[in-house]
């Protein structure tokens, strides 16, 4: 029998990738890295963005799992079209 070791796991668990596709599903929990796909920046820039407000918080699910609402990052970047556009 052949016992399966948590890195294994682990690995088998995120190996599971989240299509772009679901950022247009009203409701929907996105992984980071769809977040960082639909928004071209990178993981510290976005946690930079959430530290000074810019960015929506995620929603906390437990320690290790976040997820935000597909709506309020298609509402960041709308928001941030917007803004560039002014300029």
């Amino acid at each position: 029998m052949q016992v399966e070791t948590q890195t294994q796991r682990s690995s088998r668990r995120n190996s599971v990738k989240q299509p772009l596709a679901a950022a247009d599903t009203p409701g929907a929990h996105l992984r980071i890295e769809t977040v960082l796909a639909l928004t071209g920046l990178s993981r510290s820039q976005w946690y930079r963005l959430i530290a000074e407000g810019v960015a929506p918080k995620p929603l906390r699910f437990g320690p290790r799992c976040s997820r935000w609402l597909s709506a309020s990052v298609n509402g960041f970047l709308a928001e941030r079209t917007a803004h560039g556009a002014k300029q």
